[in-house]
Order: C-alpha cells, then sequence, then structure tokens
C-alpha cells in the first residue's frame, strides 16, 4: 500500500501531520500528486474558529499538480501527466479525507483545470476556488451573461462587488468585466490599485460612510445586482442603501450571512461547495447539504472558458506569497484568522 503525508486537524487550533495511505479515486476522479496549496478563509475558520470538526478532518480547498490517475469512467480530455488545478472540500466530516492539505488528493474530475505551461504550480494553487465560486455567483446564482456570450450588449448592466480586494472578489470583477458588465466595486485604498487593474469602473472607499449613497446617486438609483464577499451586517446594511428603489438581488458569500429586510430586495446565500457534486457538511454543522448536479454541471461547462481566458492571459490569479511544508500550514492559518494577512494569498509549495 502506498503511503503518503497529509495534515489532520485534531482539535480546535490543533493539527498533526500524519502517514496515511494515498487514496484512491472512484471511476469519476483523477488523483492528483500536488506540487502547491492555497490557503482559504474556510481552512482557518475550520481549524482555528468556532466550526471545528468534531473528527479527525483534513482541511484544504485549493491545490496544483500533476494527475497520476484518471477514473475508468471519466470523459474529459484528462491525462495521466497534465498540469492541472482544482478544489475540493476540506472539513467535510461526511468524506474526512478530501482535505488538499496532503501529498495527494482525488478530486472529481469535472472541476479540473487544465494549466497552461506559463502558469506555475504556485498560481495555479490559487486559482480554482476563487473562479468557481465567482462564476457560479455571477452567471448562475445571479443569472448574468457569460464571458462568451452573443447578443445584445449589457454596458448598462451593473453589478456590485463589495470587497473587490479579496480573491473571490477580485476574480468576480475580472469575469464580469469580460462579460461586458459595468462593474463597481469596494475596497480599502491599499486595494484601488488591483480593482482597477482586474478591470473595475468604478471604486469606492468602504471606509467612507457616504459610500453606498454615492453609488446610488454613480448608478442613477438603479443597481440591481450585489455580491458581498465580506457578507456581515454591516457590510448588507450599506449593500441595501446602494441597490436602486426598484430592487434587486443581493448574495452573500457565507450562508451565516444576514438578510436584506427590504421586500423588493432577494436575498440569497448559495454555497460554493455544490459545484463538487457531492453530499458536505461543513466543520461542527451539522446540517447536510445535498448534492446540486445542476452547480457541477455548470462548472464542467464553464471549465473551458476558465481555461481558454487562462491561455489568453485575460484573467489572473490574486497575488501570492509562498511558503514551504506541510507543517507550516497551521501557523499560516493562524494568522489568517487573525486578520493578518491582508492582499496576498498564503500558497504553500509541497
Amino acid at each position: 500500500m502506498r503511503t503518503q503525508t497529509a495534515l489532520q486537524v485534531v482539535g480546535r487550533g490543533a493539527a498533526t501531520v500524519i502517514e496515511c495511505p494515498v487514496p484512491v479515486p472512484s471511476q469519476l476522479d483523477v488523483l492528483v500528486r500536488i506540487s502547491a496549496v492555497a490557503l482559504n478563509p474556510i481552512d482557518s475558520k475550520l481549524l482555528y474558529g468556532a466550526i471545528t470538526p468534531p473528527i479527525p478532518t483534513r482541511l484544504g480547498c485549493d491545490f496544483a499538480g500533476v494527475i497520476e490517475v484518471v477514473g475508468e469512467s471519466v470523459t474529459r480530455d484528462l491525462k495521466i501527466g497534465d498540469r492541472v488545478a482544482g478544489m475540493v472540500q476540506g472539513g467535510n466530516t461526511l468524506r474526512p479525507d478530501d482535505g488538499a492539505f496532503a501529498e495527494s488528493v482525488v478530486a472529481p474530475a469535472h472541476a479540473i483545470i487544465k494549466l497552461p505551461d506559463v502558469v506555475p504550480f504556485e498560481q495555479g494553487a490559487a486559482l480554482a476556488t476563487p473562479v468557481f465560486i465567482a462564476a457560479l455567483y455571477l452567471f448562475k446564482v445571479l443569472g448574468l451573461p457569460w464571458p462568451d456570450h452573443t447578443g445584445i450588449s449589457v454596458l448598462s448592466t451593473q453589478v456590485l462587488i463589495y470587497g473587490g480586494g479579496t480573491a473571490t472578489g477580485a476574480m468576480a470583477i475580472q469575469l464580469a468585466k469580460l462579460a461586458g458588465l459595468h462593474v463597481i466595486t469596494t475596497c480599502s485604498r491599499q486595494s484601488s490599485d488591483l480593482v482597477l487593474r482586474c478591470g473595475a469602473n468604478a471604486v469606492f472607499d468602504y471606509n467612507d460612510i457616504d459610500w453606498a449613497k454615492k453609488v446610488r446617486t454613480a448608478t442613477k438609483d438603479h443597481l440591481a445586482y450585489v455580491i458581498d464577499c465580506i457578507s456581515n451586517e454591516a457590510s448588507a446594511a450599506s449593500c441595501a442603501i446602494a441597490i436602486g428603489t426598484p430592487g434587486g438581488k443581493y448574495l452573500s458569500c457565507t450562508v451565516r450571512g444576514p438578510e436584506i429586510a427590504r421586500n423588493n430586495i432577494v436575498t440569497l446565500k448559495p454555497v460554493g461547495f455544490t459545484v463538487l457534486g457531492r453530499e458536505f457538511t461543513i466543520g461542527s454543522d451539522e446540517r447536510r447539504f445535498a448534492v446540486v448536479e445542476a452547480d457541477g454541471e455548470f462548472v464542467q461547462a464553464f471549465i473551458p472558458i476558465t481555461e481558454r481566458l487562462l491561455k489568453e492571459g485575460k484573467i489572473s490569479v490574486f497575488p501570492i506569497e509562498c511558503h514551504y511544508g506541510l507543517i507550516r500550514i497551521p501557523e499560516g492559518l493562524q494568522a489568517l484568522y487573525q486578520g493578518q494577512i491582508r492582499g496576498v494569498r498564503l500558497v504553500y509549495r509541497l
């Protein structure tokens, strides 16, 4: 039996490197030898927050590496030796060995992105979750046009990305801009150059107490689509002010996010892990989230667009800061949980 090392969470704030069997992919999965992983806020909350899994569980969502095994029923053009990036769900108590913080990972083949040779593994590791989540929220949940849409111009369609200085927010700006939308975003002053490079048409400082009123004026009281990448009470209240009198859709990026009370605003709380096509839990939360086949089908359909945009250099990953080794990941997660990491994603080369 082949073995590997993996980072296992054994309690709140406690993780250890263990030796365990190399996982075996199902017929619809691939086995990837991991070269690099990227940290996500959910990873830090699962280790150091109030939702630590009640059983030993592997964490980690984003990875990049080389395919070692392709499941027998995989129909996509994937082969052994392909350089790829992908997403899994760490902290799922229904599949406790699924996390990416290991030397190898089994991942659903429909959620694998082939990397161009010019994209190093370190950057590839920071790709999948932001692009899958941003695309799902923009184009499936909100129903906005895809980057390859045909037909009339949509430049008059405005979308607000609250928290454009986050990894998901920055990717959402890029994809929305490529779809021809008029993109408005909020961020700190430190992130303004980043969001402008991503293509934002207008940028507002969320520390300005009047930013929401200014957005409402700038959009002539017709803003109807909002993605809130922060999703706390303060951000939701401000977004409610920014949305125009006719109403619209407010999307919270966290399932526990707030509701907007205005009766002509629909509050949406999608859970991005549905793109993986697997039943799941989130840490200690006892709710079981069902398989949403349409979300898995969506992300599979969007991957060719992602690969084309990558090859053409039309999308880029969030800035990264590189480190080395599984054993160093817990200290990175602690820094992330404590709010010490801003403007970069922590990536660990294995």
